[in-house]
């Protein structure tokens, strides 16, 4: 759940790189610029919460000083660590004065938060909550997965289209995008895929839509790169990753290394115009995960460059 302690201690997730020294010195490359730009497309690359969900936030923005963000352009992330939403009377008492200090902290170690989530709500009340909070931190996009039980033992989690009805109304109040992100066969009864997702609020506010986990939809079979072009109206954010199979014992793997197709994913993007942003996520070596990041910024950033 978001207190302080969780979300000023532990409160973010940070940014890799690419060019660093054995001191962590600038490199003397150009800048890379922080948006990919090609035809319609123009987004930008962060990391996304889980790769680095063992650190604390002072850790993870030492991390990122260490990696040189400026030479690779890659500076942004999503807020996740502290943004559970069981009990909303703790979210709702971080001040002002809280928020612009972390901000604050962000912007001097050169990263930028992008979003907030992903975001488990069951209730109304911590739904809003969630909303709140993405407002009060300035951002645009809310990462979530709305669910209810469907037993009294609480044990069953579904998909709730009666909170997705909610949702949509605290879009048009607070003018912010809610992003479901699916969890593949994981969860197959609450968001597997992006086409669960999209099916369950395409008649909703416009801005009810999805953050597609392409690892997550490829575990459950389905090809992420249709799933772009498909549901490419209603997509927000992006979670970059590559598997070992597109069955449910597919596990994480290095981008080059892995089965999805990422040169696909790419030019799906570009094609749709899609103008959010591509997290790249590392769901292993949780406190060792550095050079594989490195690995898989370098690999993704080779593959936008040869389509521009």
């Amino acid at each position: 759940m978001i207190t302080r302690r969780s979300f000023f201690a532990t409160g973010a997730l940070a940014v890799a790189a690419g060019c660093i020294s054995a001191k962590g010195a600038a490199s003397k490359a150009c800048p890379r610029a922080d948006v990919y730009t090609t035809g319609k497309a123009s987004f930008k690359l962060g990391f996304a919460p889980y790769t680095y969900n063992k650190y604390e936030i002072d850790q993870i923005l030492d991390f990122a000083r260490a990696l040189d963000i400026k030479y690779t352009g890659i500076k942004y992330f999503m807020v996740k660590k502290g943004v559970g939403v069981e009990k909303p009377e703790e979210v709702r008492s971080i001040t002002d004065a809280e928020i612009a200090a972390f901000k604050d902290k962000l912007a001097k170690a050169g990263v930028t938060a992008s979003s907030v989530g992903p975001v488990y709500m069951e209730t109304e009340e911590q739904c809003r909550a969630a909303f709140e909070f993405t407002k009060r931190m300035g951002l645009k996009v809310l990462v979530a997965v709305p669910y209810e039980f469907t037993d009294a033992k609480r044990k069953h989690r579904v998909a709730s289209r009666k909170l997705c009805e909610y949702a949509a109304k605290c879009c048009k109040e607070f003018d912010i995008l809610y992003a479901i992100h699916n969890h593949g066969p994981d969860s197959p009864d609450y968001f597997p895929t992006g086409r669960s997702a999209y099916e369950m609020v395409q008649d909703l506010d416009s801005r009810m839509g999805l953050c597609l986990d392409i690892g997550h939809d490829f575990r459950f079979g389905y090809d992420p790169v249709d799933s772009i072009r498909r549901y490419g109206d209603r997509l927000f954010d992006v979670h970059l990753k590559n598997v070992t199979d597109c069955t449910k014992k597919g596990r994480a793997m290095v981008f080059p290394r892995g089965k999805i197709d990422l040169v696909g994913i790419a030019k799906a993007l570009q094609d749709i115009g899609y103008t959010g942003v591509c997290e790249i996520e590392y769901e292993r070596d949780f406190t060792d995960n550095f050079a594989a990041m490195c690995e898989n910024v370098g690999y993704f950033r080779g593959i936008m460059d040869s389509l521009r």
